[in-house]
């Protein structure tokens, strides 16, 4: 598990409240859609720490709204249980009328869901974004189930920001955490997409036509994929963008254990690790990789092919050991982490160059309690 630096609960109230009304559930409204289906664009739907299942806590659609729903304590403590079956299908949102960026989740944990079928029915078990832009904040989406994205669905030339989250413990018959199909450009920054099965292709991650995800320091680890794509698979133009991200200990039946591409995708690696994913780490002919850490190598400038030395440290998976031949071996612009406050061994290792993996670059300091 990783922690990042989150905002206290008072100053997030504070920023919001000066900007249209707030809602507050369960006091004023008992159910989450009921506040949710009350708001005006720009109000603020206040969650209390809980449990929050049954009618009027899952299924929800903010109706091309623009609201902000937050909970007050952060996902640890605010769960949206859908209680969802193959036999009572439900998931945890469906956005599908417009809404934007300024379209708010913040701070729940969305567990449970479980949908079957086509399109749309079987999309996204925890959430489906379908032709919109929500931004999906310090969320976790966790053992839910889909046809299509167990975790996250995202369809239609949706764009979500989707930031520090974790999508972990999800199944589908592809792409376990994620899907994005149909022209989808989701930014996903400072998240771990961990331990997700598919039955088919991408464990972590399934993109496809069209689909131009960018992906900044992120974790993508020990997902699973009975076919091809343990971490990510790509299809059909798709052409994801990973910076600073790492890859490791994903699984592919067939090939391509860290990233498996077919026809015509073209992904972008810089910054990144990919190490201990089999049978083997890239099975993608057309990827660019630049000044990246490949197991069993990889052609492209700056690119390695050592361990990563990878640590567990205060709560940070796969942080780089002092000396990792991963530090300072980046491109771009420097964490301008001091990371001899990790450590007082990194001081004389990690300097002002960026480093390889999911800690390095100018966004790592997401990573930071």
């Amino acid at each position: 598990m990783s922690y990042r630096r989150l905002l206290p609960p008072t100053v997030l109230l504070l920023a919001t409240s000066a900007f249209g009304a707030t809602l507050h559930i369960p006091a004023d409204y008992a159910t989450i859609q009921a506040g949710i289906s009350a708001t005006q664009p720009g109000d603020t739907v206040l969650v209390a720490p809980g449990t929050y299942s049954g009618p009027g806590n899952r299924g929800l659609d903010f109706g091309g709204t623009d609201l902000v729903l937050r909970s007050t304590a952060g996902a640890d403590a605010t769960v949206i249980d859908c209680a969802a079956s193959e036999a009572d299908p439900a998931r945890g949102f469906y956005l599908h009328n417009g809404e934007t960026a300024a379209a708010v989740i913040d701070g729940f944990t969305i567990i449970n869901g479980y949908v079957t079928g086509l399109s749309p029915a079987g999309y996204g078990g925890g959430i489906c974004c379908n032709g919109t832009s929500p931004t999906l904040r310090n969320c976790i989406f966790q053992e839910n189930h889909a046809w299509l994205g167990g975790g996250i669905h995202c369809t239609s030339s949706a764009h979500p920001l989707i930031e520090n989250c974790t999508i972990r413990n999800n199944e589908a018959d592809y792409g376990g955490g994620v899907y994005c199909i149909y022209d989808c450009t989701p930014t996903l920054r400072n998240c771990l997409i961990n331990d997700n099965h598919a039955n088919g292709n991408g464990g972590g991650m399934n993109i496809r036509i069209g689909s131009t995800p960018a992906i900044t320091n992120c974790t993508i680890a020990r997902n699973n994929a009975d076919d091809e794509g343990g971490g990510i698979y790509c299809w059909n133009s798709a052409h994801p963008v990973l910076t600073n991200c790492t890859l490791t200990e994903n699984n592919a039946v067939n090939r391509g254990g860290g990233l498996a591409c077919a026809y015509s995708c073209a992904p972008k690696l810089t910054n990144c690790i990919l190490w201990n994913d089999p049978p083997e780490e890239i099975a993608a002919g057309g990827s660019t990789l630049t000044y990246c850490d490949i197991q069993g190598g990889y052609e492209g400038e700056g690119n390695i092919s050592a361990s990563p030395h990878f640590r567990t440290r205060r709560g940070f998976d796969y942080v780089l050991w002092p000396g990792s031949p991963c530090m300072d071996s980046g491109t771009g612009a420097d964490d301008g982490i001091d990371w001899s406050n990790i450590s007082p061994a990194y001081g004389s290792y990690n300097t002002q160059a960026p480093d390889m993996g999911a800690y390095g670059g100018p966004e790592a300091v997401g990573w930071l309690e």
